[in-house]
């Protein structure tokens, strides 16, 4: 179908630009001017996106494919599944919020030219327990809730998880955190970058370093490649 051509050719070119934004990275690490924050922040992007595009891919998006869904009538329903189910909240969470602190950076960047790297040196350690820690507190119930994938009518599969243990938390949860990280996070993030433009449009472009006037540009793109995944969610 049309839909999974698309698909099919969408998913192989995020894989392809996280990936080389991680061995980018990487690689040039014992340059200077890839020792500062925001470059900190774009590797744990990189990572968590590959994690979100791989995961989500599994579990919620080529069961929608009839083409390719009836692979998972051999699915176990084991703990891999139930992690593959918790992952597949927790690192989209994780994105969002790293989405959130690199658009803060780079706001940062454009209105504290020449302070917000020392400040950044030490924001960074309170930033990233929170992008990693603030998710987990969001899905920890999801960790021991039994995970599987079923088939609610012919050619059509779905993961579905066991609610027995803990039923409202689970179904009051699921629905108020993914509304919060879908919609909420998502605002600020393109809130935090309109910003930026504004503040680039108000602001003497002289006293604007190119570099990071590139850095905010690849940051901007990277997050709008994101936005059909975030649609679709």
């Amino acid at each position: 179908s049309v839909p999974l051509i698309i698909y099919a050719l969408y998913i192989p070119i995020i894989f392809v630009i996280y990936t080389i934004q991680v061995v980018i990275v990487i690689t040039n690490k014992s340059k200077p001017q890839f020792r500062s924050s925001y470059f900190s922040l774009f590797i744990i992007e990189g990572v968590t996106g590959l994690s979100t595009t791989i995961i989500t891919t599994i579990t919620h998006r080529l069961v929608l494919f009839p083409e390719v869904n009836s692979y998972y009538a051999n699915f176990p329903a084991n703990a891999f599944t139930t992690a593959l189910y918790f992952a597949s909240y927790y690192y989209p969470a994780c994105q969002e919020y790293v989405n959130i602190c690199i658009a803060l950076n780079r706001l940062s960047a454009i209105t504290m030219v020449k302070k917000y790297e020392k400040v950044w040196s030490r924001l960074i350690w309170l930033f990233i327990p929170a992008i990693f820690g603030l998710p987990f507190i969001s899905y920890y119930h999801l960790v021991d809730s039994q995970a599987f994938f079923f088939s609610p009518e012919k050619g059509i599969w779905i993961i579905q998880y066991d609610n027995s243990a803990r039923p409202w938390i689970i179904q009051r949860s699921n629905r108020v955190n993914s509304f919060y990280l879908y919609l909420v996070c998502s605002i600020t993030s393109l809130s935090l970058n309109l910003a930026t433009l504004i503040m680039l449009r108000c602001k003497a472009m002289e006293k604007v370093s190119s570099i990071e006037l590139r850095l905010f540009l690849l940051g901007f793109c990277s997050f709008l490649c994101e936005v059909p995944m975030v649609v679709q969610q």
